[in-house]
């Protein structure tokens, strides 16, 4: 499993977890604004790849306070970021309405998002 990362709240950088300083900008990596907030607000980052990251941190940190926006994200015009949003929401097998918003992605407009539920089967919950 790779080392687990966080996003610099400066630059949005990632930065190995233990780090107390962006190795990008230099900025503290601490601040008072709790860690999934800050991954929240970088779902809607101008960045593509910030906001996939974003959205695989929050599925990883099964942080549930994100599941109404990942669940929005679905209808991105951004393919890659609905895609994200959807792969994120497989994490959270325990909660119905990411179960059902899944469900829903399976006839998404969309391959990329079609794709990013493909493997994992209907109805089904994995306990955790």
């Amino acid at each position: 499993m790779a080392e687990p990362v966080r996003l610099c709240p400066a630059c949005y950088r990632p930065n190995p977890w233990a780090a107390t300083r962006c190795t990008g900008c230099g900025a503290a990596l601490e601040t008072d604004e709790p860690y999934d907030e800050r991954l929240i607000w970088a779902l809607d980052h101008p960045d593509s790849g910030i906001a996939v990251l974003a959205a695989q941190l929050l599925a990883e940190r099964h942080a549930r306070q994100a599941i109404d926006r990942l669940i929005e994200l679905v209808d991105s015009a951004d393919p890659y970021r609905a895609a994200a949003a959807a792969r994120a929401l497989t994490a959270f097998t325990d909660d119905e309405r990411a179960v059902a918003a899944v469900e829903a992605c399976r006839t998404h407009r969309s391959a990329l998002v079609r794709r990013a539920v493909s493997r994992t089967e209907p109805g089904r919950r994995r306990a955790r």
